[in-house]
């Protein structure tokens, strides 16, 4: 399955040795990396709020399950609409701006949440600040491809781009555990107020620490390699190459459906788990279970990320990982439902297939990302991954909507494990192309390279 149309365009001249000596790396690129992964993991951490202390804020402010959905579908529903300009932002604007950008919307998101009186306004403003910090959502997710074309060497791409995409889900760790820890469940509405407050306080602090910190960013000095100084084609042409392109959309499908559907379900395994557990249990386990599962696929994306540097390719690990997954959630959904286990036996094999099943399903982030932006370049990397990530938030729309409907959460574990089915069979047919590494690897020789933008390209990639 190809990518794209033939490559008859003119060549590219390729510098020689002496050129190649102009490239080099900044130590500022580890700065740039911390921020970014900090705006991804917070917001994915302030994204997913609300479902770790649904027990609390359930009867707080008068809400049910639909309202959880509902605050978490914000994110996959701003997301769509910021998609497109955030892509021409991170293209053309920089690295920078679009750090910046994204950092004030989490921090406008975090400072609505502040008022948590138990009244029609606070709630209100609740729903505001989940949708401020959701329309930072393209930033955080396609952020770390942008950054890593723009700051960082070949051989440290993929690496880099699992931190930035372990960050996203991986920071749920602070949700999953604090949450519960700060807003039991059960508590009086004073003490749930009380909690609530110190809670949204924190997150506001975090968020204004980052947007001083992205504020600070210097500008790059020189290019890290060949490919990030070659013009990436015009936001209209990219977007029309993709669409043409059967390679970007099986790749797009395996992970929209693998990552929304799964992201969705990691939202909402307080409630998921009131179907299993007694009540008493069922919002602590369930923040224990997201707890370790963001934990161990954090971890597990950037090992992944650091051999697929390693190794250079990434279509097999991939394969690998979405069986994995299919076989650990099938696991779960069986211990939840048909093979009804007594409660004694029952936790260790819910860590177990969550776990397992979550590092799997994370460990596939930064290699969807960077297989699809070297098999799509010269599109620009941001429009690339926010095209990608726009199919993972469609799936979680479709997800969360289906529990406004649902008797029972029951049905989303057979779902995710379902999606690593789709994701595996979508990969198959798909040809593994590295166009981008394969200039950067050039050494003097005018050898296949992609074509330029033709004049009408953006600039080269810059900080």
């Amino acid at each position: 399955m190809g990518s794209t149309k033939p490559r008859t365009e003119p060549l590219l001249p390729v510098a020689g040795d002496a050129e190649a000596a102009a490239f080099a790396v900044s130590p500022v690129r580890w700065y740039c990396l911390f921020l970014a992964s900090l705006l991804a993991g917070l917001q994915g951490a302030f994204w997913g709020n609300f479902g770790p202390i649904s027990g609390a804020v359930i009867p707080y402010y008068g809400w049910d399950d639909g309202t959880i959905a509902w605050l978490n579908n914000w994110g996959p529903i701003a997301f769509l609409l910021l998609a497109a300009p955030s892509a021409w932002l991170m293209d053309n604007a920089g690295f920078k701006a679009s750090l910046v950008f994204g950092a004030a919307l989490n921090f406008a998101g975090a400072a609505c949440r502040l008022y948590v009186a138990p009244t029609e306004a606070s709630a209100v403003l609740m729903h505001v600040g989940q949708f401020l910090n959701a329309c930072a959502g393209p930033m955080a997710m396609a952020i770390g491809p942008p950054l890593s074309a723009t700051w960082f060497a070949p051989n440290e791409r993929t690496l880099s781009t699992a931190i930035v995409g372990a960050a996203n889900y991986g920071m749920m760790v602070i949700t999953f555990a604090a949450g519960p820890l700060l807003v039991p469940a059960g508590a009086d509405d004073a003490s749930t107020q009380r909690g609530l407050w110190r809670y949204m306080l924190a997150e506001t602090v975090a968020s204004g620490l980052l947007l001083l910190g992205a504020l600070a960013v210097p500008p790059r000095r020189a290019p890290p390699s060949r490919s990030s100084t070659v013009a990436r084609v015009p936001t209209r042409r990219g977007a029309a190459m993709l669409a043409a392109s059967p390679t970007f959309w099986a790749l797009s499908l395996s992970y929209g459906v693998l990552i929304g559907f799964m992201s969705a379900w990691g939202s909402m395994i307080g409630p998921n788990m009131a179907s299993v557990l007694p009540a008493k249990e069922a919002e602590a386990q369930g923040g224990w279970l997201g707890f370790w599962g963001a934990l161990a696929g954090m971890l597990g994306g950037v090992v992944v990320g650091a051999l697929s540097d390693r190794i250079g390719r990434k279509k097999g690990l991939l394969l690998g990982c979405c069986g994995g997954g299919a076989v650990a959630f099938l696991a779960f959904a069986l211990v939840c439902g048909p093979l009804q286990l007594p409660a004694a036996r029952l936790l260790p094999y819910l860590y177990a297939s969550s776990i397992v099943g979550t590092i799997f399903a994370q460990m596939t982030v930064p290699l969807f990302y960077e297989l699809t932006v070297e098999a799509m370049f010269p599109v620009a990397e941001g429009l690339v991954t926010a095209a990608l990530t726009s199919m993972t938030n469609v799936s979680m729309i479709g997800f969360l909507l289906v529990q406004n409907w649902a008797t029972t959460t029951l049905w989303m574990n057979w779902a995710v494990a379902a999606a690593c089915v789709v994701a595996l069979v979508a990969l198959l047919p798909v040809r593994e192309r590295q166009f981008r590494l394969e200039l950067d690897l050039q050494r003097g020789e005018a050898a296949d390279a992609p074509p330029t933008a033709g004049g009408g390209g953006v600039a080269p990639m810059n900080g």
